[in-house]
């Protein structure tokens, strides 16, 4: 198993989200297999969260979780070697992933 190796960036706290995203979040999505994981990931969440509700089956919106979190840590360990992100900024990192998810659907980031 690769090894996780500390990232020189250093995590914008006192400049908000838009910085965050720039100089950290990019620079540790920069494989496109990582990337992918991401987006299908994201993908999987939104199915989970339409299945619960249409269902009504509250187990799906469990799984939503696991997919928001599993598939793009893994996609760090295997392919970046990385993901300092989460430990600077769990949330500026959530919102990163959906705003590059929504970056892909747009055409304004590549998969």
């Amino acid at each position: 198993m690769p090894s996780i190796r500390a990232s020189k960036t250093h995590l914008p706290t006192d400049q908000g989200f838009e910085q965050f995203y720039r100089t950290v979040y990019l620079q540790e999505h920069r494989n496109p297999m990582n990337r992918r994981i991401h987006f299908a990931s994201n993908c999987g969440v939104v199915a989970s969260l339409l299945v619960a509700l249409s269902t009504r089956r509250w187990g799906f919106a469990a799984a939503a979780l696991g997919f928001q979190l599993v598939p793009p840590f893994l996609g760090h360990v295997f392919f970046e070697g990385s993901h300092q992100s989460v430990e600077r900024s769990s949330l500026f990192s959530i919102l990163g992933s959906w705003r590059m998810f929504l970056e892909f659907l747009t055409g304004r980031q590549r998969l």
